[in-house]
């Protein structure tokens, strides 16, 4: 009784991870930075996916430390075999007289249970999926000045 209800849950549940292997992440990096305007520092997230881009996927979210960041396909940066995703979680404080607010990035929760340390929300043929992103790699700091 206890796997008939087991199974139904997971069927009936929308939100999935990428349970079909159709994403495979070549490498993750984190990269914290500091400088710029005053108070000013974050961390960089770099994904590279061993996929060509075409129009069924839509990356948008990516969960870490406790943040939902906005994703980016970096366009020039991603070649035939792979491509290349990208946020920023910035934190600081907003200058006055200036429309640059660095504080961007929402918090919350990851939406479905994982213990990845990232975890990457995107769309698949319309398809709301999950991808976890096991670890970071951790890149040296860079201080802007």
């Amino acid at each position: 009784m206890k796997h008939l209800l087991v199974l139904f849950v997971m069927l009936s549940t929308n939100q999935q991870c990428n349970d079909e292997g159709q994403l495979s992440i070549k490498k993750a990096t984190s990269q914290s930075w500091s400088g710029g305007a005053a108070a000013t520092r974050g961390t960089y997230y770099h994904l590279y996916l061993a996929m060509t881009m075409n129009a069924d996927y839509k990356f948008d979210s990516l969960w870490v430390n406790d943040h939902r960041l906005a994703v980016e396909v970096m366009r020039g940066n991603s070649s035939y075999d792979s491509v290349h995703l990208y946020a920023n979680d910035r934190l600081g404080i907003q200058m006055p007289g200036s429309s640059y607010d660095p504080s961007k990035s929402a918090e919350a929760k990851f939406p479905v249970a994982s213990n990845a340390e990232g975890l990457l929300g995107y769309y698949y043929k319309g398809t709301r999926k999950y991808y976890p992103v096991a670890a970071f790699e951790k890149l040296k700091s860079i201080a802007y000045q």
